[in-house]
């Protein structure tokens, strides 16, 4: 045998024995248990959240618990992300925006507004022009008695205004006037030196006397007829001026003997709406 061949023998013998063997260990390797994890059927993700145990201990969380468990198709989100999410129940507006939340302070701080009242001692009818004396009125045209009386004599011009709207403009026993409402007259005093004043009727008993309206009654029409002063009072205007600061005396508790706190529960629950007055002076000599 020549050299040559010696040399080609010899270079093709070993390729010819490493064919068998390499295929025998790639088949060999496919049966190892250590390639399962390799396998293209199995999600590797899921194989380790299958065997890795769970624990609700804080103490216990050194980290592991903010790795990623990841199935087919879904983001990544970390135990603590999950733990920590909030279902998204913010009210939206007509844009779909979500609104701003508010707390139950603030809530409280930002709802509509009730009337107050402040309490004074002192003549009520020393106060300043355009100024709004109120008083609890009946609806037959009497100014008789009590505070009345003194409002008749103080505002002739306007006690005639309140009587002929009884009397003239509705009729006590055909047509009365409604209680639970207002009338607002305007400064129509003219003598030198009579205090332009408005004053405010409010119509909380249809009678006076021993035919008042049962103390329920009034207090079920003071409400009503104190907001449709307040109303009243915000569009009201006479040679181009408007309603000033509101007095009132302690109404219903003198000749309608209702007890003084009871109407204050009803004043004081009185919504104020935008433009309303929204505080009533409260006055007494005593």
């Amino acid at each position: 045998m020549s050299e040559s061949s010696h040399k080609r023998n010899a270079s093709s013998g070993p390729v010819a024995t490493n064919v068998p063997a390499t295929k025998a260990r790639k088949v060999t390797d496919y049966f190892k248990p250590t390639n399962i994890k390799n396998s293209e059927s199995e999600n590797p993700a899921t194989e380790v959240a299958r065997q890795k145990p769970t624990t609700t201990s804080d103490d216990e969380d050194d980290g592991e618990n903010d790795k990623p468990t990841i199935a087919l198709g879904e983001k990544a989100t970390t135990n603590t992300e999950a733990k920590n999410k909030k279902p998204a129940t913010s009210p939206t507006n007509k844009e779909g925006m979500p609104l701003p939340r508010v707390s139950k302070l603030k809530s409280s701080l930002l709802s509509s507004p009730t009337l107050t009242l402040s309490y004074h001692k002192g003549d009520i009818f020393s106060a300043p022009p355009q100024s709004l004396l109120i008083h609890a009125c009946n609806t037959q045209g009497s100014w008789g008695a009590g505070i009345a009386a003194a409002f008749r004599t103080r505002y002739p011009a306007a006690y005639k205004v309140y009587r002929d709207y009884c009397l003239k403009t509705h009729n006590p026993v055909t047509k009365p006037v409604s209680t639970g409402t207002c009338l607002l007259i305007p400064p129509c005093e003219t003598t030198n030196g009579k205090p332009k004043h408005w004053i405010g009727c409010l119509f909380t008993s249809a009678k006076y006397g021993k035919m008042k309206d049962k103390p329920d009654v009034i207090l079920q029409n003071t409400a009503p007829a104190m907001k449709e002063c307040l109303a009243q009072a915000k569009v009201a205007v006479k040679d181009g001026n408007g309603v000033g600061e509101v007095r009132m005396c302690r109404i219903n508790s003198a000749r309608f003997a209702v007890k003084w706190e009871r109407t204050v529960e009803e004043l004081e629950g009185i919504v104020v709406e935008d433009g309303w007055k929204d505080n009533v002076e409260v006055w007494s000599i005593d």
